[in-house]
């Protein structure tokens, strides 16, 4: 019997994404006028249009169809002149339509793409560059002196809404559901599966970066471990700051730290969303009116619980995102 390194030798990454994001510079949901507001007390941003009451009419919003064809054009897509919406079946009681309104084969944003550079030793990783000479092509990808560059088709970017969010209480063993965030609007960018590295999928991540999301990191370990381990795992380059909670004589619970952590980046607190792993974290986040994402971690296993009903989602690992 083969080994397994042996049947890899043989084999080929063929990889495909799809990257959802969330609208966060919008003031109201995608078919209503319902305030987008995170941390709100549940069901208190709620209409028949949201909650999909019989004979409630929705209309789109602008300024969320402005931003999809914004991220259209930054990835070179044909921006389409008809557009349709679907609705797609869930039987989940955090939507209480029933159905999600999302886009299917015509979508607001078609046939995009983007090019990617891949050089070094990550240009190693493809297969198919043998017997290629600088400016020949094959497939999708283009040799280069220093490496090769990828040529990724963008099959579609097309909007759909958000569901509600179940918070479970451990105490009296009920789960209840807040609707807050019914309608609010995401895009979902989905990829041809030209992909065939890890390298290349961080290389499109960082082009999307830079066409606008910011991520920084606000921690309380000492300084020169945070950096230290950033740098080990090549994580450094992916943020714009580090910001230390030492540096600003406040804990990581205490709302102010959050708060002036937006400042500092000059943004609103209520356009940010943080990952932690520590409930204190987040509830001080929530606090100071940003979206809280509870990360999963072996040493807060027992705090589990209470980060579900305390953030916003709550994921074990980050593929979930995806």
């Amino acid at each position: 019997m083969r080994k397994l390194e042996e049947v890899l030798e043989d084999w080929e990454a063929v990889i495909g994404l799809e990257i959802h994001a969330e609208l966060t510079t919008l003031d109201t949901k995608m078919f209503c006028g319902c305030k987008l507001e995170f941390g709100a007390e549940p069901n208190t941003h709620t209409c028949p249009v949201c909650l999909g009451m019989p004979g409630a009419l929705p209309v789109p919003n602008r300024a969320a169809i402005e931003s999809i064809v914004l991220a259209g054009l930054a990835t070179n897509c044909d921006i389409e002149k008809h557009s349709m919406f679907y609705r797609k079946t869930y039987m989940y009681p955090d939507m209480s339509k029933n159905y999600q309104t999302t886009q299917g084969p015509v979508a607001f944003c078609m046939r995009g793409h983007l090019d990617l550079d891949v050089d070094g030793a990550a240009a190693k990783e493809r297969v198919d560059l043998d017997g290629l000479e600088v400016g020949e092509s094959r497939g999708n990808v283009t040799r280069t002196e220093t490496g090769y560059t990828a040529h990724v088709g963008i099959e579609r970017i097309h909007m759909e809404e958000d569901a509600g969010k179940l918070v479970h209480d451990p105490w009296i063993d009920q789960t209840r559901c807040d609707y807050n965030r019914c309608g609010v609007p995401l895009i979902e960018i989905v990829t041809e599966p030209d992909f065939r590295s890890a390298e290349e999928v961080i290389a499109y991540l960082e082009k999307l970066r830079s066409a606008g999301e910011r991520m920084i990191v606000v921690t309380s370990a000492v300084p020169v471990h945070c950096r230290t381990a950033l740098d080990h795992l090549g994580l450094t380059p992916y943020f714009e700051r580090i910001i230390f909670a030492q540096e600003l004589h406040r804990e990581k619970k205490d709302p102010q730290l959050w708060r002036l952590s937006a400042e500092m980046m000059r943004v609103k607190p209520e356009d940010c969303t943080l990952y932690d792993d520590s409930v204190e974290a987040c509830r001080g986040a929530r606090a100071a009116g940003m979206r809280a994402v509870g990360v999963f971690d072996p040493f807060f296993a027992g705090t589990e619980p209470e980060m579900r009903a305390v953030c916003d989602r709550y994921i074990r690992s980050f593929d979930e995102l995806l």
